[in-house]
This record gives structure tokens, C-alpha cells and sequence, in this order.
């Protein structure tokens, strides 16, 4: 019944998990259309003695063999569900001081990484199920982030920046000049060395550890708000970009606005190279996206999962 904000595609090619901003966790039987809420919705009806944005599922994340499921929101803890266990909920995590907005896993390992609004990455190991380290230096809210196989996560956060820690080295790099000229909202890697940013600005950006400056850049990659280029001398306004995803190891990029489409991009570092590739018509703010080899799913909302900045008319809370 709310926008949804999260969604991640199963290994296995069987189930979606999607988290929404009424509180619920859904497990989703992609073959049978069978759902399984591992969190149920809520609001101050069922709960009046809590806000109801208190429970807002932010963040989800699914371990390379899909054993296991952890979520993220508004209620700053990590929720542990464990496939052997039927997806019962076997652990919850503390540690962050305000909403947990994304979640990531090393490739091939139970090594998660998650951002928050705290300003903070944190290194978490669900074999023993404990806590490894916090990672310091944005200046502000953490938005997204991603990792591939190796201990090098990708962070982007409301202070404009990209950062790549890397976390056996105890350093991080710092992606700053040429880019984003609003909050960064939403990252993908590609590969060990590539990624690309898109943020509230509009712009779509491609990055390479070893360049500070991006290596191609798309203004508006969106469209502008009112589906017209403003002239010169009126004031720009391009549309948020709200999701970015990437089939990893590939040069297939996808992109999410509320312009009715889910843009596909061919981005490589290599050959510098950033340019559309098709376009998927889907209606209302694309919240989240996750890729597969076979498939892409996305997640829609009447409003932006972080806020209610804007609102669409019209019952756009699904999952595709």
C-alpha cells in the first residue's frame, strides 16, 4: 500500500524480495506470483503508539547463494532472515544512529556493508554474525552503495562525493571534482575498477578508481521536469535521477527517474563510453531496480523513497 523503495532478485531466478515504505518485507514467487510478507505492513491505526515512518523498509540485500536476506529502514537496525530457516528472522543488528538506506554484500562471501543517514558505512560479517568496523569520512547522509567481489565498496552520499574504501588498506579514494552539483543519490558498480553516479541534478555520471574526474557524463539523462528543454536563460531543471542499477561484470547499465521510462545504457570504462540503449516505459518514481541475467525488476511509488518532496497521482506502488 506504499511506495516501494527496495527491491533484489534472487540468484536462483525463483523469488523478488521487496521492502515498501508501509513497513512490510515481501517475498515474491516470480513463477507463481505467490507473496510472503517476512514483515508485515503497519501504520498508527495497528500502532498508535509509534509514527509510522518509524518502520520504513529502506534498504534490502540477498547473499550471493541467497541463504541470506538482510533489510534496512527507518528503525536504524538490520533484520537477518535466513533461507534455511524458511526466511524467519534469526538476527537483528544495532549500531547506527538514523535510518540504514542501503545495503550491500561482498560477491561470494556473508561480508555486508551498510550506509545510513548517520554519515557512516558499517562492515558487518554474518557468519559469526558480528560487527567488524565503521567506516568514517562522508559529510553527510549516506545514499547508496555497491560492491562486487573484492572489499572495496562504493559509497555516495548527500555531500556530492563518491568514495571507494578500501578496507584492507584502512584508505579510501574521494571522487569529488567535475561532478555532482546536487546530493548523489544512487550509485552502481560495474566492475573492481568502475562505476557510475547519478544524483538529484539529473546527471549521470561514469567513474574509473585510477581518473578523479569522470570519465563521460549525461546532462538530463532523464529529461527536464515539464518534458521541455528550458531555454538558455530560464532556470534548469532536470529530473531526479532516483535509481541506478548494473549487471555486474557487463556493460549493462539501467536508470530510474519519474519520467515513465527505465532507461538502459551501455557504460563502459574501458572504451569511455556512456550512451542509451533502450528505453522501458514504466510509470510513477523508480524507486529501486535489480538485475539479473534473465531479468530486471523494478520498484515504483507514488513519491521518492527517501521523502515526499513530490507526489504522483494514481496507485503507483508496484513491483514489475
Amino acid at each position: 500500500s506504499g511506495p516501494v523503495t527496495c527491491v533484489v532478485l534472487s540468484s536462483c531466478g525463483t523469488y523478488c524480495f521487496s521492502g515498501s515504505k508501509d513497513n512490510s518485507l515481501i517475498k515474491w514467487n516470480i513463477q507463481t506470483g505467490e507473496k510472503v510478507k517476512l514483515l508485515p505492513a503497519w501504520n498508527r491505526k495497528t500502532h498508535p503508539q509509534q509514527q509510522s515512518s518509524e518502520g520504513e523498509v529502506l534498504a534490502v540485500a540477498l547473499s550471493s547463494d541467497d541463504r541470506f536476506l538482510v533489510s534496512g529502514g527507518r528503525d536504524k537496525l538490520l533484520h537477518v532472515f535466513d533461507s534455511q530457516n524458511d526466511y524467519q528472522q534469526v538476527h537483528e543488528f544495532k549500531g547506527h544512529k538514523d535510518a540504514v538506506t542501503s545495503l550491500s554484500f561482498q560477491r561470494g562471501s556473508y561480508s555486508l556493508f551498510s550506509g545510513s543517514l548517520d554519515r557512516c558505512v558499517k562492515h558487518w560479517d554474518l557468519a559469526e554474525m558480528g560487527y567488524i568496523e565503521t567506516l568514517f569520512g562522508h559529510q553527510d547522509a549516506v545514499t547508496a552503495l555497491d560492491c562486487l567481489s573484492k572489499a572495496r565498496p562504493v559509497s555516495c552520499s548527500s555531500d556530492r562525493t563518491a568514495r571507494l574504501w578500501k578496507v584492507a588498506e584502512e584508505a579510501h579514494l574521494v571522487f569529488r571534482a567535475g561532478g555532482h552539483r546536487a546530493a548523489a543519490d544512487c550509485l552502481a558498480v560495474l566492475t573492481e575498477g568502475g562505476f557510475a553516479t547519478a544524483g538529484q541534478d539529473g546527471s549521470l555520471l561514469l567513474w574509473k578508481d585510477s581518473h578523479k574526474t569522470p570519465l563521460r557524463s549525461v546532462q538530463a539523462a532523464h529529461g527536464w521536469e515539464g518534458d521541455e528543454q528550458p531555454s538558455s536563460s530560464a532556470r534548469r531543471s532536470a529530473r531526479w535521477i532516483t535509481s541506478l542499477r548494473a549487471l555486474p561484470m557487463t556493460d549493462l547499465l539501467a536508470s530510474g527517474s519519474h519520467d515513465g521510462f527505465v532507461r538502459l545504457w551501455k557504460a563502459s570504462t574501458d572504451a569511455s563510453i556512456l550512451q542509451q540503449v533502450a528505453a522501458v516505459p514504466v510509470a510513477g518514481f523508480v524507486n529501486a531496480l535489480s538485475i539479473s541475467n534473465s531479468m530486471l525488476a523494478v520498484g515504483t511509488g507514488c513519491e521518492h523513497r527517501l521523502g515526499r518532496w513530490m507526489h504522483l497521482k494514481g496507485n503507483r506502488n508496484k513491483v514489475l
